[in-house]
């Protein structure tokens, strides 16, 4: 488990299951760029993580990808978050720069 990118409060990405695992337990499956981008984040906890890092993480192309896609995934996944754990995802927009991946309490 040392190997599972975590977030501090318990939010994890089980790599080998292709989830997001709660604090409390439980999960929600993802598909590849959702996967990529909360192990990225997650990896860096506290840490503002530029928006074309990001893109290179979840992209072959990053010259042709939109940005906009990348705020779109983490909207819809946000929402998915919400709906199926109730719970906010640990991850805040950072102003002119990209994303970073909060530390929440227990």
């Amino acid at each position: 488990a040392a190997s599972e990118p975590t977030a501090r409060g318990g939010w994890r990405v089980d790599a080998a299951g292709w989830q997001l695992v709660a604090p409390d337990g439980r999960t929600l499956a993802l598909n590849l760029p959702e996967k990529l981008l909360l192990s990225h984040l997650f990896a860096r906890v506290g840490e503002p993580v530029a928006r074309e890092q990001l893109i290179a993480c979840i992209s072959s192309a990053p010259e042709e990808f939109d940005p906009h896609r990348l705020d779109m995934l983490l909207h819809r996944l946000r929402r998915r978050v919400l709906e199926a754990m109730d719970a906010s995802l640990p991850v805040r927009s950072v102003r002119g720069c990209g994303y970073v991946a909060v530390a929440e309490g227990p």
